[in-house]
């Protein structure tokens, strides 16, 4: 029997843009340098803007947004960099119940603009 091997090296060329329906500024982290100076694989971590409308941004992902990253994209956890008024107190991924979401709020937009 023969068995086909399959590899692949991370491009140089980053960050990889990903078009994903109703959300913005989704980008694959693959190809960054890691502080050992290793790099990030590719398809591994991925960033991008709010899924849900806040605000009047008119971001709001889709039904095919959510099939492309829960069955293409594999998404298993959501790290939600907002704040509480960002985010509208929501308690659950945008993406679905299924994906462990954590809200880690880091210093935002918002907050700059605050006194």
């Amino acid at each position: 029997m023969i068995y086909n091997t399959y590899f692949f090296e991370t491009e140089d060329v980053f960050p990889r843009v990903i078009k994903i329906d109703g959300i913005t500024n989704v980008r694959d982290c693959g190809g960054w340098k890691t502080t050992d100076k290793k790099r990030i694989r590719q398809g591994l971590l991925y960033r991008g803007s709010e899924m849900n409308l806040v605000g009047n941004h008119g971001i709001e992902l889709t039904e095919e947004g959510r099939r492309v990253l829960v069955e293409e994209m594999m998404i298993k956890t959501d790290i939600d960099l907002r704040n509480d008024e960002e985010a509208l107190h929501i308690t659950e991924s945008p993406i679905g119940n299924h994906v462990n979401y954590h809200r880690k709020t880091i210093l935002g937009y918002m907050d700059m603009l605050k006194e």
